[in-house]
């Protein structure tokens, strides 16, 4: 492929299946995309029928892959960024990237998202002020 102009070719291998393929930004090729678009669906149709919708027949990521007919990986990613959300944590579902404890849906557990924020607003309000490096006075 020519390139010019100071152009660089995008092209990286899929973070799922390991197909290269041109990227604009995502991680993901279009293949495995358009697989979490149709996991989407099953899952949340599967989770509006009756009473799967306040308490899903399900106590792991496999059971709900097998009735949904929808890839593992598909359902933890949906789960991982809010798609879809029960109200209990699954067997082989996602764990906190901080402490590991199990969570049912997106990347931390309310006891360490307390603690991030915590230390952000610790952090921002000890700052000095941009406007006025020399000064210690703090502000919010």
């Amino acid at each position: 492929m020519a390139l010019t102009n100071g152009q660089t070719s995008n092209i990286i291998q899929c973070k799922q299946c390991g197909k290269p393929f041109r990227s604009a930004g995502g991680k993901l090729c279009s293949n495995c995309l358009d697989e979490i678009e149709d996991g989407f669906r099953k899952v949340a149709r599967y989770l509006s029928i009756g009473d799967a919708r306040t308490d899903p027949d399900v106590d792991s990521v496999k059971e709900l892959s097998d009735k949904t007919e929808t890839s593992s990986w598909v359902i933890l990613q949906l789960l991982r960024e809010k798609r879809i959300t029960l109200h209990k944590t699954l067997e082989g579902g996602l764990t906190c990237q901080y402490c590991h404890k199990p969570i049912a849906s997106g990347d931390a557990c309310d006891d360490c998202k307390n603690k991030l924020s915590e230390q952000l607003f610790a952090s921002k309000s000890s700052r000095v002020s941009p406007l006025n490096p020399g000064s210690t006075k703090k502000y919010r």
